[in-house]
Order: structure tokens, then C-alpha cells, then sequence
């Protein structure tokens, strides 16, 4: 009797501690989500709220890309998604319906990403995407996305915010700002990136010889990446809207920068896979819009948050120019 009772003590204290422990955790998650519900994701892991179930007169449009999607540095309602869908909704381009974006934006991700995002968010049932993506590069794999890299998303759905709010507490702790914190985090990964893309294993800068292949390879994944989703997406008669990114090569964007090589690639990126996106322009269900030149070249705080981040006005401007060509492609949903 003594034994069967000091083995259900001994139950009862782990299943008591693991309660207390899982209780912890949910009101971490909750203090974390509260603290910045205004500037980071749901607990489904994409910005604004929580979708229900589609309406039968529901449109749905995904916006699909990396911190530029996501709205670095600004509030929820001054992403360019939301900006878009409040403009739809004004224009009316489908009368009888309800336009949705839903902004499936994320830091730090890459081209890699994109058709894993839209994978893992079938659930939601789009009616078309929006791709804005680059400046980040391609990626091989899975793991270096933040939705894809969680067990917790992959398993339940659900995103916990609470690991990057006490990362950015760290950054600020250690770097004294978040934006230092994170561009020494871009700068290592890109680094352990590039390495394995030619071999090396020295900590030391790499030849001009390397950083050609690096550049090829990395342009290569990008390519890959972004083709494989829009034949998917086309395959599945998903309208697609590629948008060619605000252009960085002016001085200006250079001297904020501080790094010429960033700058460089991304200018040969966008207009290398201009002319890969070529095979796709007498499809009925793509479109592209280039915004490169949005801005004059020219970084200002008035449409900027740093060198490469809009700030509400600017993202305003971007999602002027594409009301167009979304509204163009809904007309085809609509058949």
C-alpha cells in the first residue's frame, strides 16, 4: 500500500510540475503577444487577425515574401497588404465580394520559403498571390524558415511570438538596438551560407573566384525557388503577380547600406530573373509590376524606415500601383 502510494505521489508531482510548467509557458506567450500585437504576428504566424473560414463571396489574396512584405518597422495596419486591400475595397473591382489580403510576409525569409508558406497556409484558400521577395536571396532549404524550422507550427499551427521577443530583449541587452542585433545575426548567416556554397571552411574573406561562384549559386537558388512557385501556383490556376523590388543601387542606398556587395547582387538579381520571368508573360494568370524605380532611387524619411524598409507612406505608394494589375487578374477569378 506504502509502495502504490509513493509511486501516484510521485505521479501526481510530475504531472503538478509539468502543469506548472506548461502554465508558464502559455502566460509568457500571452505577456509576449500582448507587448507587440501591433507590430509582429498572430498565433497563427501571419500578420492582422485571425481568418475564419472562407465566405462563399470571399476573395482571398496572399502576399507571399520576406520583412519588406512583413512590414518591418511598422504597425500592422501600415503594411502594404493591408494598405492594398483597404484601396480594392475602396475601388470595388468585384462588386458583390469581400477582398481579403492576408500578409504572409516574414522576417528574415527566403525565396525558399514562399511555396512552404503557401503550402502550410493552403488552409486559408486563396484565390491568388502576391510575390514581393529578393532581397533576401534563395536558400535550400526548409530549415532556414522560421514557420517551417518550428515543431510547434509544423505540429499544431500555431506560432509562439514569446522565443523572438526575448531575442530582441537580448539584442538590445547586448547590441543596444534590435537592428544591430539582427544585422549581425544576416551578416553570420550569410557568411555559413557562403561557405558551404564553395567549400570553405577558413573564416577568412573569400577570393574573388569564390564570390563569383557564391553569387551564381545563390542567384541559382533564388531562380529555382521562385520558378518552382509560380509553376505551382499556375498549375493550381492561382493568379500570380510577381512585383520587382524597390531598386538599391543608388549611392545613397549605398552609403546607408554600408555594404556594396548587398547592394550590387540584388540589382543583378532583379534583373536577372526579369528575364527568367519572361517564360511566363503570354500566361493568362501572371502578371508582373516593377517598382524599382517607385522612389527615384532615393531614400528618404518620408517613404523610408531605414535603407531598405518603407514606412507606412512608402508602403502606401507600393500598394497604389498594384490595385491595377490585382484588380486585373480578380476579373479572371471572377470567371
Amino acid at each position: 500500500m506504502t509502495r502504490r502510494y509513493s509511486t501516484w505521489l510521485k505521479v501526481a508531482v510530475a504531472l503538478g510540475s509539468a502543469g506548472i510548467g506548461l502554465a508558464g509557458v502559455v502566460w509568457v506567450e500571452h505577456l509576449a503577444s500582448q507587448a507587440v500585437r501591433d507590430t509582429a504576428w498572430n498565433s497563427r504566424g501571419y500578420r492582422g487577425a485571425i481568418l475564419g473560414a472562407k465566405d462563399a463571396n470571399e476573395v482571398r489574396i496572399v502576399a507571399l515574401g520576406a520583412s519588406t512584405t512583413f512590414g518591418y518597422g511598422v504597425l500592422a495596419a501600415e503594411t502594404y497588404p493591408t494598405q492594398l486591400e483597404r484601396r480594392l475595397r475602396e475601388v470595388d473591382p468585384l462588386p458583390g465580394t469581400s477582398i481579403t489580403l492576408v500578409n504572409l510576409g516574414m522576417l528574415d525569409s527566403k525565396a525558399v520559403c514562399l511555396e512552404a508558406d503557401l503550402r502550410d497556409y493552403g488552409y486559408l484558400e486563396p484565390d491568388m498571390i502576391i510575390v514581393y521577395s529578393g532581397y533576401n536571396g534563395g536558400g535550400t532549404d526548409e530549415k532556414q524558415c522560421r514557420r517551417q524550422a518550428s515543431p510547434v507550427f509544423q505540429a499544431l499551427k500555431f506560432f509562439p511570438i514569446a522565443p523572438i521577443v526575448l531575442l530582441e530583449k537580448w539584442y538590445v541587452i547586448r547590441y543596444g538596438n534590435v537592428a544591430e542585433g539582427y544585422a549581425r545575426r544576416q551578416k553570420r548567416l550569410a557568411a555559413s551560407m557562403r561557405s558551404e556554397n564553395v567549400g570553405a571552411s577558413s573564416p577568412g574573406p573569400l577570393s574573388a573566384e569564390q564570390m563569383s561562384l557564391v553569387r551564381e549559386k545563390e542567384y541559382e537558388d533564388y531562380k529555382r525557388s521562385v520558378l518552382h512557385l509560380v509553376d505551382t501556383a499556375l498549375g493550381r490556376d492561382l493568379p500570380v503577380l510577381f512585383v520587382y523590388q524597390v531598386d538599391l543601387a543608388r549611392p545613397s542606398v549605398r552609403r546607408l547600406a554600408g555594404d556594396r556587395n548587398v547592394v550590387a547582387d540584388h540589382q543583378s538579381q532583379q534583373q536577372r530573373i526579369r528575364q527568367d520571368l519572361r517564360r511566363y508573360e503570354n500566361h493568362r494568370l501572371f502578371r508582373t509590376t516593377d517598382a524599382g524605380e517607385l522612389f527615384g532611387g532615393e531614400v528618404t524619411p518620408e517613404y523610408f524606415v531605414d535603407w531598405m524598409h518603407l514606412n507606412g507612406k512608402g508602403n502606401d505608394r507600393l500598394a497604389e500601383i498594384l490595385v491595377d494589375p490585382v484588380a486585373d487578374l480578380l476579373a479572371l477569378v471572377s470567371q
